[in-house]
Parts: structure tokens; C-alpha cells; sequence
């Protein structure tokens, strides 16, 4: 315990390098050198079980996909012997074709009609029928053949000796008339009359290829081969690698027990010195068992492969673990390269960042919690920068209020208005009356917050004084919805940046006449409203450097950046003016402000 205690302060007092490069050498070396050496003990027995698992399920694939077949042609089989048309074609006497030499054709085409039903079925390419009398007594065509010619052929012998209603044979059983090959189903037609009675047999041929194209699919390694064979040791087809002599594949096989339709068999031959893994189903609706052999030397390359890329990436990973856990642990540690991005993102301006966790009493907790209290130092001088900023706009804004005398300016006016009707002069007292009304909506009463509305009576005061001055050059178009314009936005914004509308874009085209059109939308919860002249317009130079400007279109000590930065100060950074300017064409200017 004393040793374990010295060990553990040691290891404390090293520096963080040194702590770093033997645990990361430990987290590197270690697992991979265990996971390869229980790699290497479990994966032959668990790469047999998993070829095992996989033979077997591809094994259960195959016979399904095979079943599927035999199945649809024996029920086209019991189609063909059991319907009514075949049955008394079959059963009819030669004699009454004798008698009605046209019935030959009668029946062979009805017999055509049955035959197209159950050529539906794409495995089936021909048909053929078998009968003691009925048209083949008469006349024999492909389809229509007497079984008298076929009494002592070995096909007929196995299907009346094996007492089945239906049997399969081989590619050599009947003659081919094409260079196709095909697999055979024959069933017995029983009399209707007497179910002992056989008077005939319905035969369908089912190209070779398309039991092959199943076999084929199933070749899961390299070298495995699938085998279809019937009860009398015939194989009926097998997979295109299949090469194997037939005496040394039934040699193999021949210790195989039979097994149910719904058995498999698995058992290890050892065959020339090799060992071979032997699979073995039987397929419901015939006499066939399908076998699938697999050589083990492809199950060892299987499980070779695997351990040959784990050796391979020990071998590459191990001769890189002692310098890259040196590496890591001297030029790299998680928590000095968090600290870093927290620095680089309060260098380009974010002091919008978690606090970060000192976690420990080494060197990085010191420097972090040192960078903590710094961080917090700076983030309340920016609060507190940011309202004094705030204090001195409202006092700016109220020291140019201060300049105007209210009570002054509203006596002095009314003297001009009384002194203008003694004159009988109405234009002067529509002038007195307008701007009376237009320095009363400037001062508001003092607030600094005033609705749409009141912004839009000012405007329309200044305008009319405007148009007096310039024989109604200007149009005003107002275009705010009702509902906007009980919404507060700081006062005095409308208004400079009209004039500078009139100022500086309609008197500076040629007739000196064009419109200034207000209007105004919302968004989610912003209120977009939107001044827009058919002005000279601005070059784009101009356009990218108005809000840097703090002389641009000065208007009594407060300009557009005045504005901007008002409106930043009330609602946001995310908030302000937004310019848009064509020359010649006119400047639309966005105010965008929050509901």
C-alpha cells in the first residue's frame, strides 16, 4: 500500500507531458496487443461457426427458391390430369374419330387451349400428352403422343414401378428437339371413372438453365459447388464450377442417410486429404436432394483474411504508438487547445462563450481560471460601455430638444399666423400653421419613444412645408397598414432620412420633381418599413461607406449613422438601416426595428 502511495505521488508531480505520453502509450499499446492475442484464439472456432451459420442459411435459400419451382409445376401437372377437357379428350374411343375424322382437330386445338392456361407458368416451355386412345390412336403430333410406343421405355418403367402419381427426370431422358436442355415432370392421368385405372400421362419440360441460375447463386466462398440429385443417383444439374468426377462426388455422398422434407444434414468428409464441409436437403414435390459442398481451406483463407488485417494493423500501428504518444502528449492536451479557441473567439470579438471548467490545480486550471476572471472583467466594461453609449445618445437627442424654447416657438408662431390674416395673406398661415405642427411632433412632450403614426404626421408636416418651398415638386405616398403603425420606433427617424430623399436625390435630377413612397411590412416579429425616392440615386462606393460616415448627409448634429446607431442601441445589433441605390434611378432605405 506504501509503495502503491509513493507511485501514485510520484506519477502526480510529473509535468502534464510526462503524464500524458504513459497514459496514451498505455491506451494505445495495450488494447491492441490484447484484442489481437484473443483475436487470434477465438477467430478459427468463430469463423467455422460463422461458415457453418452461413452455408446453412444460403442452403435454406436454395431449397426455398427450389421448392418454389417444383411446387408450380406439379400443380400444373394436377391441372393438366384432372381437367375436364383432358380427361375426355383422353378417354374418347379412336373409333369416334374414325367415324369424324374433323373431331382430330377439334380436340388437338381444345387441348392447345388447356395448355395455354398452364403456359402462364415462364419455367414451363412445352407440354406434352400421353394417352392409351383419345387422337393419339389416330394421328400423333409433338404435343399428342400414344404411350403404346412408350410402354417398355425405362421413364414409363419407373413411373409405373415407383407406384407415384408424378416423377422427375434428367436432361437424357427424352429426346430434345432443340439444342436446349431441358428437366422433365411427368404425372399419371387416372380415369375419372376408376382412380386405379392409368390411362395416360402429362409430361412439362422446364429448361435445365433455370435450376442451374439458382445453383449458381449460392457459391458463397470461392470454391463451393451445389449438386442436384435425384433417388436414383442421377445428377440432375449442378452449379457451372462443379468438376468434381461423379464416381468420387457419389463416394462422397453415399454415407448421407435420407433425411424429412423439413431436415438438413451437415457432416466433414475428408476427401484426398482435404476436408470438405457437406450440406444436404431434400426438396419437397420430388425425389431430388440438393448438396453444397465447401472446401475448409475456404473457410481458413476466410478466417485467415481476417487475422492477417489485424496483424497488419498491429504491425502498422505499433512502431507509431511510443513517438505518437509522445507527440500527443508534448505538443497537444485537450484543455489547452479549448482554452486556445476560447481566446481566439474572444480576440475576434465573441464574448459570448461558456465559462470553461478549470477542472484541476495544475498549470491549465490556473490559466483558466485566470482567463475566467479576465473574461468576466471584460464582458461587464462592455455592459457598462454599452449603456453609457445609450445615456449619451438620450442626451444628445435631448440637448438639440433643449435648444428649441417650446413656449417661445409656439407664441412666436401664433403672432406670425395673427399678423398673416390682418395681412390677408393664407399662404403664410398655412405655412406658420404646418410648421407649428411639425416642431410639436418633433418634441413629442419629451419622449424619446413615439408610435408610427406620429412619425408619419411629421413627415407629412414636413413635406407640405417643402412642397410650399418648391411649388409641389414632391409626392408622398404613404403605404403603412393600420395595424403597424401603433408599433414605437425612436422619433426622428423618418425625417432626415426624407430629407436626404429630397435633398439629395430629387433636387438633383433634372426637373427637379419625383416622390418619396412610405411603406411598411412585418415579419415574424420585425417591422420592415421601407423609404423609397426616384432620386439621382447613389454611385456604389458611396452606397458601401454611408453608415461608416459619420458626416454623411448631416442633418442638425445627427445623421444617418445617427440613426443606425440609435436604433442598434434600442433593439440589437441585428437591427438598423439597410440601403439600396441605383444612379439615376432613386435610393430605397430599410428601417428595420423589432414589434
Amino acid at each position: 500500500m506504501r509503495r502503491m502511495k509513493n507511485f501514485y505521488r510520484k506519477f502526480s508531480n510529473l509535468s502534464i507531458r510526462n503524464k500524458l505520453f504513459f497514459i496514451f502509450l498505455l491506451l494505445i499499446a495495450f488494447p491492441i496487443f490484447l484484442f489481437l492475442l484473443v483475436n487470434s484464439l477465438i477467430s478459427s472456432r468463430e469463423g467455422e461457426k460463422q461458415a457453418l451459420y452461413t452455408a446453412s442459411q444460403v442452403l435454406a435459400q436454395t431449397k426455398s427458391f427450389l421448392e418454389s419451382k417444383t411446387e408450380s409445376a406439379k400443380n400444373s401437372l394436377v391441372f393438366l390430369s384432372l381437367n375436364d377437357t383432358v380427361q375426355k379428350i383422353v378417354n374418347r374411343k379412336a373409333s369416334e374419330y374414325k367415324n369424324n375424322i374433323g373431331l382430330w382437330s377439334v380436340d388437338a386445338l381444345e387441348l392447345e387451349k388447356v395448355f395455354f392456361a398452364v403456359k402462364n407458368n415462364t419455367d414451363i416451355k412445352k407440354i406434352h400428352i400421353y394417352m392409351n386412345e383419345g387422337p393419339a390412336a389416330i394421328l400423333q403430333s409433338e404435343s399428342i403422343i400414344s404411350i403404346r410406343e412408350h410402354i417398355t421405355s425405362k421413364w414409363y418403367n419407373t413411373l409405373i414401378t415407383k407406384n407415384r402419381q408424378f416423377q422427375w427426370y434428367g436432361e437424357d431422358t427424352f429426346p430434345s428437339p432443340d439444342d436446349m436442355d431441358y428437366i422433365y415432370a411427368v404425372r399419371k392421368i387416372t380415369s375419372i371413372n376408376n382412380i386405379h385405372e392409368y390411362i395416360g400421362a402429362v409430361r412439362v419440360d422446364i429448361p435445365k438453365v433455370i435450376f442451374e441460375e439458382i445453383l449458381n447463386k449460392i457459391t458463397f466462398t470461392e470454391s463451393t459447388t451445389s449438386v442436384l440429385v435425384n433417388s436414383d443417383d442421377q445428377i440432375i444439374c449442378s452449379s457451372e464450377n462443379f468438376s468434381m468426377p461423379p464416381d468420387m462426388f457419389f463416394e462422397i455422398i453415399s454415407g448421407i442417410p435420407e433425411t424429412e422434407d423439413n431436415q438438413e444434414y451437415w457432416n466433414t468428409i475428408t476427401v484426398n486429404h482435404e476436408k470438405m464441409l457437406v450440406g444436404m436437403e431434400s426438396i419437397k414435390n420430388s425425389d431430388w436432394r440438393i448438396f453444397l459442398l465447401v472446401p475448409y481451406k475456404d473457410i481458413l483463407r476466410m478466417n485467415n483474411k481476417s487475422r492477417q488485417q489485424m496483424i497488419f494493423i498491429f504491425l502498422l500501428i505499433a512502431p507509431l504508438t511510443l513517438p505518437l504518444a509522445y507527440i500527443i502528449s508534448s505538443t497537444a492536451t485537450r484543455r489547452i487547445k479549448v482554452l486556445m479557441d476560447h481566446m481566439q473567439s474572444v480576440n475576434t470579438g465573441d464574448f459570448n462563450i461558456p465559462i470553461l471548467n478549470p477542472e484541476s490545480q495544475d498549470e491549465i486550471g490556473q490559466l483558466t481560471r485566470h482567463f475566467n476572471y479576465m473574461l468576466t472583467k471584460i464582458s461587464m466594461l462592455i455592459d457598462e460601455k454599452f449603456e453609457l453609449g445609450k445615456k449619451i445618445k438620450n442626451i444628445e437627442l435631448k440637448a438639440l430638444q433643449a435648444q428649441i424654447n417650446p413656449h417661445f416657438l409656439y407664441n412666436t408662431l401664433d403672432l406670425i399666423n395673427w399678423m398673416s390674416k390682418r395681412k390677408n395673406a393664407p399662404e403664410i398661415s398655412v405655412l406658420v400653421l404646418t410648421l407649428a405642427k411639425y416642431y410639436k411632433l418633433s418634441l413629442s412632450s419629451g419622449k424619446d419613444m413615439v408610435t408610427i403614426q406620429n412619425e408619419i404626421e411629421h413627415i407629412e408636416a414636413y413635406v407640405q412645408i417643402q412642397n410650399m418651398r418648391f411649388e409641389n415638386h414632391i409626392s408622398l405616398e404613404i403605404s403603412v397598414p393600420e395595424e403597424i403603425r401603433n408599433y414605437l420606433i425612436p422619433k426622428l427617424v423618418f425625417q432626415p432620412l426624407v430629407e436626404n430623399a429630397i435633398m439629395h436625390g430629387i433636387m438633383q435630377t433634372d426637373d427637379e420633381t419625383g416622390y418619396v413612397r412610405i411603406s411598411a411590412c412585418t415579419e415574424n416579429e420585425d417591422i420592415y418599413i421601407y423609404i423609397e425616392d426616384n432620386g439621382a440615386g447613389m454611385e456604389p462606393e458611396k452606397l458601401d461607406t454611408i453608415l461608416q460616415d459619420k458626416n454623411s448627409h448631416e442633418h442638425h448634429g445627427y445623421g444617418v449613422r445617427n440613426i443606425h446607431e440609435r436604433i442598434q442601441l434600442t433593439y440589437g445589433s441585428d437591427y438598423g438601416l439597410s440601403f439600396e441605390s441605383t444612379p439615376g434611378k432613386g435610393t430605397i432605405v430599410t428601417i428595420k426595428i423589432h414589434k
